[in-house]
């Protein structure tokens, strides 16, 4: 019974991150989540209390689906910026829900959460090792490249809404550009320059 509740809890999950993904918290419909997570209405109000809390769940769970993918290196930084990259391009569902959650769902208090993905203390520490150029503020540099690694997705239209056809050739090599040149951005960024 455990492993039934666990199954449909991870399908309603899946079937209202596309919804949401698409749709945003006010447009999505929980008829339409429930049919596509093989459940019923009454199932996502038990697992999550409303909408609302159906949607604050798909966020948690896409964030520790990005931690857990895609985990902080402070003796890599370029590497880890372009594997998030990577990961942001591989899953459109990713910037799409970010975007609705800023849209619908803003802090209450007017503020934000600097550490959101937990760089900030590493990045301080490889400052002061000396591993990462100590000109930004930690937390500006976790947004600084965090904002590089997503901008690609801001800007060009990569397949959404469940699309699964593969992105034109001329895409391909846009999408390669411009890693080649978030990296360099990154290395900028962070190798630390010698005093003059």
């Amino acid at each position: 019974m455990e492993r039934d509740s666990a199954a449909t809890r991870r399908r309603l999950l899946d079937a209202a991150e596309a919804e949401f993904a698409q749709h945003g918290l006010a447009g999505a419909r929980v008829a339409r989540i429930a049919d596509a997570g093989g459940a019923n209405k009454q199932a996502i109000y038990a697992y999550f209390g409303d909408k609302t809390g159906l949607f604050d769940a798909v966020l948690a769970m896409r964030h520790t689906d990005v931690l857990s993918a895609v985990s902080f290196d402070s003796d890599d930084v370029v590497g880890f910026v372009g594997r998030l990259f990577d990961y942001i391009t591989e899953n459109p569902a990713v910037m799409r829900l970010a975007a609705w959650k800023r849209l619908e769902r803003p802090a209450r208090d007017g503020t934000s959460d600097d550490d959101y993905l937990g760089w900030t203390a590493p990045l301080l520490q490889a400052q002061k090792d000396g591993r990462v150029d100590a000109t930004f503020d930690p937390a500006a540099l976790s947004v600084l490249l965090y904002g590089l690694a997503s901008a690609f997705d801001s800007v060009h239209s990569l397949p959404h809404h469940g699309d699964t056809t593969t992105a034109s050739e001329a895409a391909a090599r846009s999408r390669a550009t411009y890693r080649r040149d978030l990296l360099e951005a990154a290395r900028r960024l962070v190798t630390p320059t010698a005093l003059p």
